[in-house]
């Protein structure tokens, strides 16, 4: 008898330890309970999934928007190299080809690595509400150039040249994904500098640009250069750094010069310059890149209260959401076929003869005394 207990016992643990034993209920990557007990594996990503990646939203806020950001560096020349921050929207087995936002940033926002994306509003461009504005709904690159401000460098000269191999060379890492035809450039403020020689240096590597309250006024030489290439300028009558006077000339320059004048657009402020809650930025109102960074302020469906957009010859332009600046610089192209067509401007030094002769004798000096803002064409070749 006892050994008749003895073994209905063992059985009973044997049963009890065994995996055959009543399942016990388990739970699923969302916290169900699954009646089985066991978990099916994590569905494996399509072999070619070209999905982009997914993109923060506007209410993560700026910081989270700004890790969003990666860290590069791009080539030397002439002794110098440019840092930037990016950001990619490329998925995981993604061949999609996305446009570059190329961005250049103002005075006193490129102290240190990283400054260039924490002292303006531009990481809303990476959330995904303004993602899904490209065209299509693709999203864009996102490059961040910065200025060596360390060594008193406001894009100056000697920066140029740098800043067109940084480009060059983040495009050659993400070929697989970069549309080539549609690089764009946004200024603002002294960036606006940078940009513009940029696009007037290479006016076929460029699909549009974006001047905010741009504090430099373009030469003869490169406004004509430039005149073709799509623009969107903003400007506004308050502010008391790229005053509007200045800007406005610029806009008639170069719609003068242009065949596309009704293509390119000129935005104003004549309020002041304020951020997306309501409250002014500052009392110089050259803060401009709120405005463009929320995309015109066309989140909500319509203007920005006291802004007038036109085209360059003075036809009316009408922003409603989600039709801003995004949609605009993604729908245009160039005809960039992989080769650089460089323009040189009106300086001696393209010159030949007498004139080039005296300018030779003008580069001695100025390299004998160092004179380093002499260094560079305004068309960004270099001298010496």
């Amino acid at each position: 008898m006892k050994k008749r207990i003895l073994s209905l016992l063992l059985i009973a643990v044997l049963l009890i330890s065994s995996p055959l034993a009543i399942p016990v209920m388990a739970q699923d990557a969302a916290g169900n309970e699954d009646a089985t007990g066991v978990q099916e594996p994590a569905e494996e990503p399509a072999a070619h999934n070209t999905d982009r990646a997914t993109a923060r939203p506007l209410s993560a806020g700026l910081e989270a928007l700004r890790a969003q950001y990666k860290r590069g560096v791009g080539p030397e020349v002439n002794g110098k190299q440019l840092d930037y921050r990016y950001y990619s929207p490329v998925g995981k087995s993604d061949n999609h080809k996305y446009p570059l936002v190329v961005f250049f940033h103002g005075r006193e926002q490129g102290a240190y690595e990283g400054r260039q994306i924490q002292a303006n509003d531009f990481c809303v461009w990476t959330s995904a509400q303004m993602q899904a504005r490209f065209r299509d709904g693709e999203g864009a690159f996102m490059l961040a150039l910065r200025s060596p401000e360390e060594d008193l460098n406001y894009w100056g000269e000697s920066t140029v040249a740098p800043a067109k191999a940084a480009i060059d060379d983040f495009i050659a890492t993400f070929a697989d994904n970069v549309d080539t035809r549609r690089i764009i450039i946004l200024g603002w403020s002294i960036g606006a500098r940078a940009a513009v020689k940029l696009l007037a240096a290479y006016p076929n590597r460029f699909s549009a640009g974006v001047l905010i309250g741009p504090y430099y006024d373009p030469t003869a030489s490169e406004v004509r250069q430039i005149a073709d290439i799509p623009l969107w300028i903003i400007a506004a009558k308050k502010d008391t750094y790229a005053l509007y006077t200045t800007v406005r000339s610029i806009v008639r320059r170069i719609g003068t010069a242009s065949s596309i004048a009704d293509v390119s657009r000129f935005s104003t402020i004549s309020g002041d310059v304020m951020t997306p809650t309501g409250s002014d930025t500052d009392n110089s109102n050259h803060k401009l890149f709120h405005i463009a960074a929320y995309d015109m302020f066309t989140l909500e469906g319509d203007d920005m209260y006291g802004m007038e957009t036109t085209t360059f010859s003075g036809k009316p332009v009408t922003l409603t959401a989600p039709y801003g600046i995004i949609d605009w610089v993604s729908a245009m192209y160039s005809d960039y076929d992989g080769a650089d067509s460089v323009k040189t401007c009106d300086c001696n030094c393209h010159s030949t003869g007498i004139r080039k002769f005296f300018w030779n004798i003008g580069v001695f000096f100025w390299r004998l005394f160092n004179i380093k803002d002499k260094r560079y064409c305004e068309c960004g070749a270099k001298h010496w």
